[in-house]
């Protein structure tokens, strides 16, 4: 049985992958932050946001907005992140760690409260 995710919640990026290609997290920017039925953060660039249904442990994403800053560094963390809350999202919490999956895209993250504002 999985365990729903603690709302609300902030969750650090450790590493992304896609593709069998692991990025570890660019920056200390980058987090995900979970209340009911709202999600959001930052890519580790811009600041994203949106709505999610059914389940913390697999939530329906209608895709998220996000602000439209360039930074180089952190591009390819960001594509990743942004794809992955478009659809079907799967949680798995596992002590202080959340892997979050979906359309091929895999987030390892490590939970801090300190970044929910």
């Amino acid at each position: 049985m999985a365990k729903d995710i603690p709302t609300p919640s902030a969750w650090k990026i450790v590493s992304c992958s896609n593709g069998g290609k692991t990025v570890d997290a660019v920056n200390d920017k980058g987090f995900v932050a979970i209340r009911d039925g709202q999600i959001g953060g930052n890519t580790g660039c811009n600041a994203f946001g949106g709505e999610w249904t059914g389940s913390s442990s697999k939530m329906k994403v209608g895709g998220v907005m996000a602000t439209k800053m360039f930074c180089a560094d952190a591009n390819e963390q960001e594509v990743m992140v942004l794809d992955l809350f478009n659809g079907t999202v799967t949680a798995k919490v596992s002590g202080q760690e959340l892997t979050l999956s979906g359309g091929g895209t895999t987030l390892l993250l490590q939970r801090d409260d300190a970044m929910l504002k």
